[in-house]
């Protein structure tokens, strides 16, 4: 399955963002149909091939064994989902199920266990075109089967015959005020290669293209992939410098000597190209990432299609081929000793303050460590006697990276991160009053996501926007400077936008992790800009590769800084997370923490209650917990629905102890301590670099989009329920909102996302200015 990503130019007062998608993500691979292949695992089954179905943290297996909860454990060789069925229609007692899947996705093997049964097995993932028609997947025919009169079409279903021969086909007309640009380069799905490249892109932005790809199929690790793209736009930065003959560009790594060249454009196209395609086929190979298959076949595809052998390795003399690949090995030595301990990125030397938080039971024991980070365990196993023993539990992702050298940071003080943002406040201490008023905002944040609560907001540049940095007291803007007319109103559910504002940033799997995705959005500004690309807003125009390679070297050395100060400054304080804090007080403020209720979240008539015998009566709002007065009760998102693609759960009263963030069950709360909030630091030092690259803070005719179709948008539940538009006047904006998704979805607190915007200011500015030293005198 290959779907193409497509960026959307809506007039040319509009900057319009469309959701890419890559063609096979770790969210495909756990959301897949894989056909038996021999015969059935299951005597009596009666589904063709058996399939295994893996969707929504369920499994299932065919017509016997209905869908039972999933465990992953994440291996770089291979995901393996754990299941255990209660009942199977053919077999006797549990069965247990083992699937491998492997790194490609297309196939797996695993077996199963029943009483007098323990087999293995193999199968395929069930496309279009396998020669299977398999009804449960939306399939009517495969290739052939279809009823006389009709056609098995590409996609698999049975379409009529045309009637006659003398029929006219008309295209469609065009709107003069939508363009429909695609910006992906070479999408690879197995063995099947489609060029989706639009003419006029720079080979720079057809690596950085190949570079979000891979992101997307890997496991989410923002740090990890944002020093992915600096090396990346270091190494076409330096190809690109080599060439620069009037000397005035500085190369960042390497120490090439300036190439007198009669075809400099073309020579730069294929330094660069080298240079890019061996430093991705490191860092995404299967030693390094998941998926590494399809990425590796992607650069291999676009190396093809850009005309050049890529089975040339030589490093002596001046070619660009050698130029390019010299600069690739410097950037191997380089990232061997930049203290990331790559390919594992791992740090042995940290380890949690608290026992994990078996996410699926009820918080009934206190944190050790009421205010640091705590792992979540999303299973668990019983021990002979009953007792729950944490399985499949979180590890701290790069908790080292503060040691990873940066871009343009300068420490100032041993011991202390890059940038301080001071401590957060701790529970129980001088600052607790602080403490928990940040989660309960987190909370009055989750009420909030019920689009039927009849609430109302303008969610347009009208009313929102233009904030003091590290608040959110912005009232928006009179017009727009682009028009100079006021900006049109767009009045929504608060529901669907705040639901719409948490999963568009959230980067979780199957996007492109936060640096990515200012990349994607700086991409989206290029296009918009056209030929009009001048440094600073002013000067001569750019050319497309030039422009590329200085603000990638910008942007993504800024990513790698926000990663670099963020990450650092959360292992330094390691601060909790709200469900870790949300459930730790309502345990405190229950029947548990009796006599300390001194520890618990603070009760709001409406949204945190104490449930009583009068609100447990028949007909009274916490009925559903009668037998459980003197716990807490929270009115909130209460978890994700049995079917995400057919319903919502909307707003609800839940135990506090039981209280999840607006995610899905298989992802819950990111592997890494809440404070500061790195969406919030990568965010902001983008758009400082946009808005110092581009002469302006707002974005091109003023304003910025992104659609979310009705009930064709959220991936958590159904939704939205009408059309939400997010719009932004500014770059900025853009940046404050991407701090918001992260409360509304109960990752963090808005003191999270406060300090990660202030550090990303300053690491933006920062990382600007050394730019351009590497720019030269002319930008």
């Amino acid at each position: 399955m290959t779907l193409l990503r497509t960026l959307l130019l809506a007039a040319p007062a509009v900057l319009a963002l469309a959701r890419p998608a890559p063609a096979r993500t770790i969210a495909d691979c756990l959301t897949s149909r894989y056909l038996v292949e021999g015969s059935a695992l299951v005597v009596g089954d009666t589904s063709p091939s058996q399939p295994i179905v893996i969707a929504h943290g369920m499994v299932s297996i065919g017509s016997v064994c209905p869908p039972a909860a999933a465990r992953y454990q994440f291996r770089p060789d291979a995901i393996v989902v754990r299941t255990v069925f209660p009942r199977c229609t053919g077999l006797h007692g549990r069965v247990r199920l083992t699937v491998n899947l492997l790194p490609e996705c297309t196939s797996v093997n695993g077996r199963l266990r029943a009483r007098r049964v323990n087999r293995g097995f193999s199968a395929r993932l069930s496309v279009c075109g396998d020669g299977i028609v398999d009804a449960g997947g939306g399939e009517q025919c495969d290739r052939s089967s279809c009823e006389a009169g009709s056609a098995c079409s590409t996609s698999c279903l049975c379409v009529p015959l045309p009637t006659t021969s003398t029929t006219s086909t008309t295209s469609p007309s065009t709107s003069s005020s939508t363009i429909a640009v695609s910006t992906t380069s070479t999408i690879v799905t197995g063995s099947t290669t489609t060029s989706t490249e639009p003419p006029g892109f720079s080979v720079a932005r057809r690596w950085d293209e190949a570079a979000l790809d891979a992101i997307r199929r890997d496991v989410p690790r923002p740090p990890v992939h944002a020093r992915n793209l600096f090396h990346l736009s270091v190494a076409m930065w330096d190809a690109w410098a080599v060439y620069d003959q009037s000397g005035v560009a500085r190369q960042y790594l390497t120490s090439e000597p300036v190439q007198i060249s009669a075809t400099p454009g073309a020579d730069r196209n294929q330094a660069i190209s080298f240079a890019a395609y061996r430093l991705l086929k490191r860092r995404y190979s299967s030693a390094f990432a998941f998926g590494a298959a399809d990425s590796q076949a992607e650069c291999d595809a676009l190396m093809d299609a850009l005309g050049y052998d890529k089975t040339d390795t030589s490093t002596t003399g001046s070619t660009p081929a050698a130029v390019g690949n010299r600069i690739a090995a410097a950037l191997t030595v380089y990232g061997g000793t930049d203290g990331s301990n790559e390919p594992g990125y791992g740090d042995p030397t940290y380890f949690p303050a608290n026992d994990p938080l078996v996410v699926a039971i009820p918080a009934n024991t206190p944190m050790m460590e009421a205010s640091r980070w705590q792992p979540l365990a999303l299973a668990f196993t019983l021990t002979q006697n009953g007792i729950p023993i944490p399985d499949n539990v979180q590890t701290f992702i790069a908790p080292h990276w503060d040691g990873v050298r940066p871009w343009a940071l300068v420490r100032t003080a041993p011991g202390l991160p890059y940038r301080d943002p001071g401590p957060p406040p701790a529970l129980g201490s001088a600052t607790d009053a602080a403490f928990k008023a940040d989660f309960l905002e987190v909370v009055r944040a989750s009420s909030t996501l019920d689009p039927g609560d009849g609430v109302t907001v303008d969610v347009s540049p009208a009313a929102r926007g233009n904030d003091t940095l590290g608040q959110n007291d912005g009232t928006g803007y009179p017009v727009n400077p682009a028009t100079g007319a006021p900006y049109a109103s767009q009045v929504v559910k608060r529901g669907d936008w705040a639901r719409v504002v948490a999963e568009y940033w959230a980067n979780g799997p199957t996007f492109e992790t936060p640096a990515g995705h200012w990349n994607v959005i700086a991409n989206a500004v290029t296009d918009q800009l056209g030929d009009d690309r001048r440094f600073g807003g002013s000067g001569p125009a750019l050319s497309k590769l030039e422009w590329d390679v200085k603000l990638y070297l910008a942007l993504n050395g800024a990513e790698h800084d926000a990663a670099v100060a963020s990450w650092g400054a959360k292992r330094y304080y390691d601060g909790v997370r709200p469900i870790s804090a949300v459930r730790n007080m309502s345990y405190w403020g229950g029947p548990a923490g009796q006599p300390d209720y001194a520890k618990g979240l603070p009760l709001e008539s409406g949204l945190v209650e104490m449930i009583t015998s009068a609100t447990t009566a028949p007909g009274q709002r916490h009925q559903a917990f009668r037998g459980l007065e003197g716990n807490i009760a929270i009115r909130s998102w209460p978890g994700q629905p049995t079917n995400p693609l057919t319903q919502a759960s909307g707003v609800h009263w839940t135990l506090g102890v039981k209280w999840v963030p607006y995610q899905k069950n298989s992802f819950v709360t990111p592997a890494w301590a809440g404070y500061p909030s790195g969406t919030s630091t990568f965010a902001r030092a983008a758009a400082e670099v946009l808005t110092g690259f581009t002469g302006t803070t707002y974005f091109p005719g003023g304003l910025g989009a992104f659609t979310a179709p009705v009930n064709d948008f959220l991936r958590t539940e159904l939704g939205p329920t009408q059309t939400v538009i997010l719009q932004w006047a500014t770059y900025y904006d853009a940046a404050d909102e991407a701090g918001l998704s992260g409360v509304f979805g109960g990752l963090e607190t808005p003191r999270d996302d406060a300090a990660g915007r202030v550090m990303g200011a300053a690491i933006g500015k920062d990382a600007f200015a050394r730019a351009r030293q590497f720019y030269g005198t002319t930008p």
